[in-house]
């Protein structure tokens, strides 16, 4: 009777014993393997429990002493114990969520998960460049606890690209006498040139041209060799001296110049059905005018002044 009196007495307590204070998020970590005394301590320390005696009685008397798990969490204040009990037993931890977009390339990716203070810049694009995953690196939402290495957080997104890559589209890759990595280049550049709407006209064009072995004439592959965003390429930006320079490169450049999405990879495999060699953004749309013949290309030109 007394232990079942003195039950009901702690859950009234967790409940009803303080007035609630304006409240504050807080974030902290549970070590693996440290004691429900530690984290008590540490959860009182941040003002997320009242009483250290009551967590550990609660814990005790639910069984959960030793199903706390490890990880980061995130608490308001004077949390009642019930509910951060839970919490931790469930393993709800806090993870920092992080959307990288379609086209990023692996700089931009970098600047963004350091923003998001979960990355640092230089380590991870050490990783990158030393095991060559410009392009790899498949843009999606993540999740990351925070103090998660560049490391893993490199190895999430491999994985991402590694289950979005099918057979089907390997085999689809060989028919086109594509290699991965020359189907990821290729994707990319038709992700950084193409609308939502005309990616598979974009890839048609390049498809072309590579078969009369034309330059691609990829301004976003001149960016690239750049380095830098501009608005307008001038003739000198492009007769940039580089691999990635398309305008004075036959062929692919040598790796990806973004990080394409699914549509773009899929557009790179299915190109449309047409002749057209040349393309040019209409000014007004935003989308963009194909060309068959150099001449009606240059007339789309002169009233729609940006273009290649």
């Amino acid at each position: 009777m007394l232990i079942y009196l003195f039950l009901f007495s702690l859950l009234v307590y967790s409940f009803f014993t303080f007035i609630r204070s304006p409240s504050e998020k807080i974030i902290i970590e549970v070590p693996k393997g440290d004691s429900a005394t530690v984290v008590a301590d540490v959860l009182h320390r941040n003002r997320i429990i009242r009483s250290r005696f009551l967590f550990l009685k609660l814990l005790k008397l639910t069984g959960n002493a030793k199903k706390i798990k490890s990880g980061y969490y995130e608490f308001e204040t004077n949390t009642p114990v019930l509910k951060v009990i839970k919490k931790l037993v469930k393993g709800e931890s806090y993870k920092i969520r992080i959307t990288i977009p379609e086209g990023y390339n692996s700089v931009q990716a970098a600047m963004l998960l350091v923003h998001k203070g979960i990355a640092d810049k230089k380590k991870f694009l050490s990783i990158v460049q030393r095991e060559k995953l410009e392009g790899f690196l498949f843009p999606e939402t993540y999740f990351f606890e925070p103090g998660t290495s560049e490391e893993e957080i490199i190895s999430a997104m491999k994985r991402e690209f590694e289950r979005r890559i099918t057979p089907e589209m390997l085999s689809r890759a060989k028919e086109l006498k594509l290699s991965l990595h020359q189907l990821i280049t290729l994707a990319s550049m038709i992700e950084k040139e193409a609308t939502k709407d005309d990616r598979p006209l974009v890839s048609a064009v390049f498809h072309n041209r590579l078969k009369k072995n034309m330059y691609l004439e990829s301004c976003a592959s001149v960016l690239y060799a750049l380095g830098k965003h501009k608005e307008k390429l001038t003739y000198k930006d492009l007769k940039v001296k580089s691999p990635y320079n398309t305008y004075t490169n036959y062929g692919l450049p040598p790796g990806p110049i973004s990080n394409p999405g699914i549509d773009s990879i899929n557009a790179a495999l299915y190109p449309q059905d047409t002749d057209a060699l040349f393309f040019v953004v209409d000014k007004t749309s935003g989308t963009h005018i194909f060309s068959r013949y150099y001449k009606h290309h240059l007339d789309a030109q002169k009233t729609k002044p940006r273009g290649r």
